[in-house]
């Protein structure tokens, strides 16, 4: 008898899976890692991608701010200092704060693209080659006795 369910080839589902881990790790790579910077009026700080679009080093260093994020810090150090030596040591301080972070995030990101590509490797791996998967689920007949009622879990048959 013929199985009349739709199922889906081993050879299809690898290749539904290797785009989609493709995509997602070109995401995970090529986008910026960032925090979030309570100390000056909750902005968004963003670093540097892990990888570069022409796959170089990063050169600007790994904080890639823009312009919103420097006028904030901005109005920041202006209102809390009125010496400008004070102003500049503030400046510094939470640059390499943001320098600090930005080796974390990254790290943070670099540790997600480990374990997606463990994850999508995983499921790569585990799709057998020979295997058909099944799109619906499987009915399976229930096996009725004499008298109509299921035996009891652990006695399968009578002395």
């Amino acid at each position: 008898m013929k199985d009349s369910r739709r199922t889906l080839s081993a050879h299809t589902a690898r290749i539904v899976v290797a785009p989609v881990a493709f995509i997602t790790l070109c995401w995970l790579c090529l986008d910026r890692p960032g925090f979030y910077d309570h100390s000056i009026g909750g902005t968004t700080v963003d670093c540097a991608p892990i990888v570069k679009i022409g796959f170089g080093p990063v050169d600007d260093g790994i904080v890639a701010t823009d312009s919103s994020t420097y006028d904030s810090l901005s109005e920041v150090i202006s209102s809390a200092t009125d010496n400008e030596n004070a102003a500049l040591v503030a400046l510094a301080t939470h640059s390499n704060a943001w320098t600090q972070r930005c080796e974390i995030a990254r790290t943070d990101r670099m540790t997600e693209i480990f374990f997606t590509v463990l994850l999508f490797a995983g499921v790569f791996f585990t799709i057998r080659g020979k295997e058909r998967i099944p799109l619906e689920p499987v009915e399976r007949p229930r096996k009725r006795f004499e008298n109509g009622r299921q035996p009891a879990a652990g006695w399968k048959y009578h002395v």
